[in-house]
């Protein structure tokens, strides 16, 4: 195959392969189309060497695809375009194959959605792990073979997946439906530990909801491609099926009331709840809330649906109570508990709780509570009648509500008794305080209160409510920013958030000192100064499994000095994949950020502000990309390139904090263009360079390098025959060469200026030198007949072989410029002794050096021109010009005066006088 039609070859399914990838990356994590086609054009493996990171990414992938267009395999990237997108959409295009076909045997609603499958593909093996809690039935039932299907796929054994497709399309009856769990539910005694990230309550780190997963909140799409860097980011999570799931999620986030209402239920755990109105917006723009939904059996481990897209779990039947403020005038307000409800027993009247495991809240319970606007709570119960289809009298049934400062024990006896009442309601009088109070209602039923008394207690339902921190002071000293609040136990650590700018504080994103309890309060050196930060501050208790975040505190801000400096900065210039780069260091200052700007010229130093900063120049534009590090690159570091029709380039570092900036010292670099249409020109005693002037050059330097015929098959040292510089070169037109070249062999030509004491060069530039056959003649009269005369030609060095032919001419008026420039003259050649008559050229194919007898030579008559006057010239030329070497002939013509008649006619007189006198 030609180099041509293997390059078409490579480029055509490179960019098949380009389209195909950016339906699952964006076009920024993929090589650009220039990097294809150099790919492309390069013979042989594709060679890496500094290449950019969206290419190296690539390069497992790049080289299958090129070996399959070089043996002419394409139609193998047809059949699974998949597999050359790394591995998470490898996965997702074997899943979704697998689904086509198995619609083919089954409903819908009994297999997992496409949404599920690219959470598998992603997640993947932990999204198939056993014990994963919130996996949907849908995919819970096909898990065995969907994880035996990717792990083949892992071992690279696609051929097998497709000859058993069969196998993976029969589903399996799971082991759950006979009585025997296929994985341990949550509240069993060695469940595996479910995976709960910080600041929620058992929200599982593997979640088959959208939205826990979604592209940029750093829990699942964080993580890039078997460790690739930062050009290549994994496909996001499909957009219909999120939006379907995630329908009604801002109306109920609109819809909240004034006061700071929560709604808690019993789980089959007996994890008490919590709805926090205030907690932080997750990176996908919807609001986390911390709370464990239950599902209405306990005996089952819930799954996830479509109705819920916040929590994994389905919530248990629970309802919110706000408490409003706009009763109608007049109107009493209920006292809870009701007086005739309440019992007059203290802790000491009920039998102690001799279970011996810990009590779970009682099946069909719950317990809901009502933060009111003035900060205290409300809680309200109910607990299911034990045989509702029976009459007779009912149990009685008496309630304890205890609270605590702290987190309680699961003992009726753990907190101090608020009261005892038959009721179903409980409020405070006054709000609490602290870090954290827990409140748990107990039941005691009996067929008398005397009876109840003596019953085993159970367990209705616990909560608890997180005070947000108070009393928050904030102080700035330079560029480090001092927060202090009191310590309050049983508080696990305290997480800080600040911004910068007018968006929300209280926001994941935002939070700093993350690696620190900052249990009394946190030191924080900003990176930004010369604006005002915003900081509030939100409790974490431990409660349970759980780290449970409270409300945010109240917001406080205060004003950073801006400090800014010049920086200095390294630059290491090289060759890169796409022409020279610079890379470009500094020390990171302690505030603020520091931007890289490209130029051609210098800047004012005088800049001290943003606006002063536009003005100078230095702008981030679309077209240049004048900040260099506004998109990639390090807090320390980044990659310049040099625009290949650039000769001068400025690199200026500038340090900017908040609106105020100042310009270190800038890095200029220079570099000269090459010679452009080279010529070599022959004249007759020297040669003339000609050349388009090299960008940037100051002088252009000649040298001579020897052909290897000439220097016994060795390549020659190249010889310097010449320097012009910009101002010669146009006075004169080009360079002379003088005196002419020795020999044949090639023309160097180097550019070059001096920049900062250093001699810059450019690139070189060639012209071939073929050589030049030098030959010259004489004319001179023979003494012994008058008017006769003779002519030799002569070589630089004895010359044998090639037949050379010459002419000739004589021109009436001027001297001949031309062989057609005049008449032809007839000669006589003369060779050893025997002569020929009448010819009409001088051919030879013999020559001697200047000063030896000739072999060969010639005569004319100047009878033959007794018509020409006087003024009128001789001169020979030769027929060719140049030999079958290709190298010129040069024939070099005597003193002029012998190529005039009127001379050679004196010459033959005196010669006929000299003769005569000698007798």
């Amino acid at each position: 195959m030609s180099n041509i039609n293997s390059r078409q070859t490579r480029l055509e399914l490179l960019h098949r392969w380009y389209n195909h990838a950016l339906t699952f990356y964006p076009a920024t994590a993929l090589p650009a189309p220039g990097h294809l086609e150099r790919i492309a054009a390069m013979t042989g493996a594709i060679d890496f060497t500094n290449a950019p990171d969206r290419v190296q990414s690539w390069r497992g992938e790049l080289n299958r695809l090129v070996e399959l267009a070089d043996d002419g395999r394409g139609a193998e990237f047809d059949d699974d375009p998949t597999a050359f997108c790394g591995p998470i959409v490898s996965r997702y295009g074997i899943l979704k194959r697998w689904r086509t076909l198995a619609l083919k045997r089954y409903d819908e609603a009994a297999l997992p959605t496409d949404a599920h499958l690219r959470k598998i593909a992603h997640d993947f093996p932990a999204a198939l792990r056993p014990g994963v809690r919130g996996r949907p039935r849908q995919v819970e039932d096909w898990v065995p073979q969907l994880k035996e299907m990717l792990d083949l796929r892992e071992a690279h054994k696609t051929g097998e997946i497709n000859r058993s497709m069969e196998r993976f399309l029969t589903r399996r009856e799971p082991a759950g439906r006979d009585g025997t769990p296929d994985h341990v539910a949550p509240g069993d005694s060695g469940a595996i530990p479910a995976q709960v990230p910080y600041g929620t309550s058992r929200t599982p780190l593997i979640s088959f909801n959208n939205r826990s997963a979604k592209a940029g909140d750093g829990s699942g799409n964080a993580r890039n491609r078997q460790g690739r860097t930062p050009f290549r980011t994994p496909f996001s999570i499909d957009r219909e099926s999120e939006a379907e799931t995630g329908a009604g999620v801002a109306g109920e986030h609109t819809q909240r009331a004034t006061a700071d209402e929560d709604v808690v239920a019993s789980t089959p755990t007996g994890d008490p709840q919590q709805r926090t109105t205030g907690a932080p917006e997750s990176a996908d723009g919807s609001w986390h809330r911390a709370e464990t939904p239950v599902s209405e059996d306990p005996g089952t481990v819930p799954s996830v649906t479509d109705d819920d897209p916040i929590s994994p779990l389905k919530e248990a039947e629970t309802r919110e109570l706000p408490e409003t403020d706009d009763e109608t005038p007049g109107t009493e307000v209920e006292t809870m508990p009701r007086p005739e409800d309440i019992r007059d027993y203290s802790f000491n009247n009920f039998r102690s709780m001799t279970a011996m495991d810990e009590p779970q809240p009682i099946a069909g319970a719950s317990l809901e509570r009502t933060i009111n606007a003035d900060g205290t709570v409300r809680l309200d119960w109910s607990v299911p009648d034990e045989n509702p289809g029976e009459t007779g009298d009912a149990a009685v049934r008496l309630y304890r509500v205890v609270r605590d400062n702290r987190v309680l024990e699961r003992d009726p006896e753990d907190g101090y008794l608020q009261c005892v009442t038959v009721g179903n309601a409980w409020a405070e009088t006054e709000p609490q305080h602290g870090a954290v109070t827990m409140y748990q209602v107990w039941v005691n039923s009996g067929v008398d209160e005397q009876r109840a008394l003596r019953a085993e207690p159970e367990l209705v339902g616990e909560t608890y409510v997180i005070h947000p921190v108070t009393n928050f002071s904030l102080s700035a000293v330079g560029q480090e920013i001092t927060g202090q609040w009191e310590d309050i136990g049983p508080t696990e650590r305290v997480a800080v958030f600040s911004c910068a700018d007018d968006g929300q504080v209280f926001h994941r994103r935002n939070e700093i000192c993350a690696e620190l309890p900052n249990r009394k309060g946190f030191k924080w050196q900003t990176a930004q100064g010369g604006v005002r930060h915003r900081f509030v501050v939100a409790r974490v208790v431990r409660i349970r499994d759980d780290s449970i975040m409270s409300d945010a505190s109240e917001e406080k801000s205060v004003l950073v000095d801006a400090e800014v400096q010049a920086v200095d900065i390294s630059v290491t210039e090289r060759e890169g994949f796409d022409g020279t780069e610079f890379e470009v260091s500094w020390a990171q200052p302690p505030s603020g950020e520091v931007r890289i700007y490209r130029t051609r010229e210098e800047p004012p130093p005088e800049i001290t502000g943003l606006e002063s900063l536009e003005l100078s120049g230095l702008r981030r534009t679309f077209d240049d990309q004048d900040w260099q590090n506004s998109i990639e690159g390090t807090d320390h570091g980044c990659t310049v390139g040099w625009p290949r029709d650039w000769y001068s380039i400025v690199l200026t570092p500038v340090h900017v904090d908040g609106q105020v900036c100042r310009v270190g010292s800038p890095r200029p670099f220079k570099r000269v263009g090459g010679a452009t249409n080279i010529e070599l020109h022959e004249r007759v005693t020297h040669q003339l360079l000609t050349f388009g002037w090299p960008h940037g050059a100051s002088r252009v330097t000649a040298y001579h390098q020897e052909h290897p015929d000439d220097c016994g098959d060795e390549i020659g040292v190249p010889v310097a025959i010449g320097t012009i510089d910009r101002k010669e070169y146009t006075k004169r037109g080009g360079m002379m060469l003088h005196p002419p070249l020795p020999s044949r062999g090639t023309v160097i030509l180097e550019p070059s200026t001096v920049y900062q004491r250093k001699s810059i060069l450019g690139e070189r530039g060639t012209v071939a030198y073929r050589g030049c056959v030098r030959m010259s003649y004489e004319i001179h009269p023979v003494g012994q007949r008058p008017g006769l005369f003779t002519i030799g030609i002569f070589g630089e060095r004895p010359m044998i072989g090639q037949e050379r032919s010459f002419t000739l001419v004589a021109q009436r008026d001027r001297l001949p410029l031309e062989k057609a420039d005049g008449v032809r003259v007839e000669v006589d050649c003369i060779h050893q002794d025997q002569s020929w008559t009448g010819q009409q050229g001088l051919f030879a194919r013999e020559f001697t050096r200047r000063g030896e007898q000739p072999p060969v030579y010639w005569t004319f008559n100047l009878a033959s021109l007794e018509n020409y006057p006087d003024g009128a010239f001789l001169r020979v030329f030769p027929d060719d010009l140049q030999d079958e070497n290709g190298q010129s002939i040069a024939l070099d013509d005597p003193y002029i005066a012998w190529l005039n008649i009127g001379y050679l006619r004196r010459q033959a007189s005196a010669a006929g006088q000299k003769y005569q006198a000698q007798g």
